[in-house]
């Protein structure tokens, strides 16, 4: 899958946490899970994540959609910042920001699942694999969807509008906004 789609899949997750009463709403919060989406791509050379850190070099060395992108990877990047964070002074604030990465974390590795070369969650074994090809219109399609029910999670939770007329038909506008960004990289990647 496209960072696009790692990211609006994590930031699902997290509103879906908030609605659920899991997590309170916070700025940083969302954009903790969204930079926690695209970490697993730390293995490919040319990804967004490894290029902004100036990490290729870790893409080089080891496998994509490797070890970077199992269960034991999400385990040890979650309890790392739970640890960081404790030991930093902020002991309430740990277990949230643990949870955070995992929810972005895993965001990424479910999306990836769903694409033919798939993912090993038990890293060498455990591959699940599905049909939606990274950068197709099928990833579009996944993407307007989840893009939908952001918006309408969004919605219902922060603003509190409930899901009625005006939350659907801006559900329906937010995720139409994302798909068409989404469509132009499916479009420019089509070309190379």
């Amino acid at each position: 899958m496209m960072w696009i789609t790692h990211m609006i899949f994590g930031i699902f997750l997290y509103f879906l946490a908030v609605h659920l009463g899991l997590l309170p709403y916070d700025i940083g919060y969302l954009i903790l899970v969204g930079l926690a989406s695209l970490v697993p791509d730390i293995d490919h050379p040319r990804s967004k994540i490894s290029k902004a850190l100036r990490l290729e070099k870790i893409g080089m060395m080891v496998e994509h959609r490797g070890i970077f992108h199992s269960i034991y990877a999400l385990l040890i990047v979650s309890l790392s910042t739970y640890f960081i964070v404790y030991y930093l002074g902020y002991p309430e604030k740990a277990f949230e920001m643990g949870f955070l990465v995992a929810i972005g974390y895993s965001s990424h590795m479910i999306s990836d699942s769903l694409t033919p070369s798939g993912i090993c969650w038990f890293y060498p074994r455990g591959k699940v694999h599905g049909p939606i090809k990274t950068g197709s219109y099928g990833e579009l399609l996944f993407l307007f969807i989840i893009s939908y029910f952001l918006a309408l999670v969004f919605l219902a939770s922060i603003i509190g509008m409930g899901v009625n007329r005006d939350s659907l038909l801006m559900s329906f506008g937010f995720s139409i906004l994302v798909s068409v960004t989404m469509e132009g990289e499916v479009i420019v990647r089509a070309r190379r």
